[in-house]
């Protein structure tokens, strides 16, 4: 087992209900409870411990940052393939080069 192992490992133990809510609120106001502000670093132990704690004791779809993932798109229908109108029909791409000014 290497040290990172057993850091998480170690991390994970001491992530209770009580410590990832006062990290949730931490991230969120940017400060702790008693108003000192926090540090860049902080917040990112901060979401790192909610993140470990979330993959443990959370539902996936309550998780933080939680992304429902994208329905299937069906494929078109023929009728969608169609011009729209008489003048669809019709339309020519001009051989004439463009000025852009």
């Amino acid at each position: 087992m290497d040290i990172k192992t057993v850091d998480i490992a170690m991390v994970k133990n001491l992530l209770t209900a009580e410590v990832y809510a006062q990290f949730k609120l931490a991230v969120e106001l940017g400060k702790w409870a008693d108003g000192r502000p926090l540090t860049d670093l902080q917040r990112q132990s901060c979401l790192q411990g909610i993140i470990l704690y979330e993959d443990q004791n959370v539902v996936e779809e309550q998780r933080t940052a939680y992304l429902p993932p994208k329905p299937a798109c069906p494929p078109p229908k023929p009728a969608d393939l169609a011009p729209k109108s008489e003048d669809a029909r019709h339309l020519q791409v001009s051989e004439q080069p463009v000025m852009l000014r």
